[in-house]
């Protein structure tokens, strides 16, 4: 199974490059543009990484870890 790389931050252009370069490395991606995106995308699947943007639209980055 490949190692899940979540990735959440409000600029697509910089997630779609993070994923593109992630993906050419062997790892699945889960992306999310804002907190309410993020909670419904993990629906209980549980990635390995999170990197978070730490200001987003609608949340905090550090209050979305839990």
């Amino acid at each position: 199974m490949k190692p899940k790389i979540l990735l959440v931050d409000d600029q697509e252009e910089l997630r779609s490059l993070l994923a593109d370069s992630f993906e050419c490395r062997g790892f699945d991606i889960m992306q999310a543009a804002d907190g309410a995106s993020l909670k419904a995308l993990l629906g209980g699947t549980q990635p390995d990484v999170a990197l978070l943007d730490l200001k987003l639209p609608d949340a905090d980055g550090l209050d979305l870890l839990s």
